[in-house]
């Protein structure tokens, strides 16, 4: 899959850009965090993808159609030389 315009090929560091990612439409976190040794506290980390919205995120091709990917509603933060 080609990268978008503008951003650097990570294929080589990173492997193939035509598998998704491992959190690709990952089931939902669970509410409750165990420990093997029973102690259990909330499970705290935030439910959709942050990823999406930082500038690689928004358009990284490996994220579109995943269910957790957030809407796109900033503009990119980088500014082109």
């Amino acid at each position: 899959m080609p990268v978008a315009p503008g951003l650097p090929d990570l294929t080589e560091h990173h492997g193939s850009t035509d598998k998704p990612y491992g959190c690709h439409n990952r089931p939902p976190f669970p509410a409750v965090s165990v420990a093997p040794n029973g102690t259990s506290w909330p499970f705290r980390m935030a439910p959709d993808c942050q990823f999406t919205l930082t500038d690689l995120g928004r358009t990284d091709p490996r994220c579109f159609g995943c269910n957790w990917r957030q809407a796109d509603t900033q503009p990119p933060t980088h500014h082109p030389v």
